[in-house]
C-alpha cells in the first residue's frame, strides 16, 4: 500500500512520527489501526535513534 499525501501534509506527519520517536510506517500504521477499532493491530515501536553494530573488517 503506498499513500501519497500533500507536501505539507507529509512535512506534518513525517514530524509528529519523529517526535514520538518512530518510523513513518509505523506511525502511520498506528493511526489507521486507531481509527479502525483495532489498536491491538498497530505495529510494536522500535527506537529509530539505535546506532550499527561495528562490524570487523574482513582481511
Amino acid at each position: 500500500m503506498m499513500i501519497r499525501p500533500s507536501s505539507a501534509l507529509g512535512e506534518r506527519v513525517r514530524d509528529a512520527a519523529d517526535e514520538a520517536g518512530m518510523t513513518i510506517t509505523d506511525y502511520v500504521s498506528t493511526i489507521l489501526a486507531r481509527e479502525h477499532g483495532c489498536p491491538e493491530l498497530a505495529p510494536q515501536t522500535r527506537p529509530t535513534d539505535q546506532t550499527e553494530l561495528p562490524l570487523a573488517q574482513a582481511s
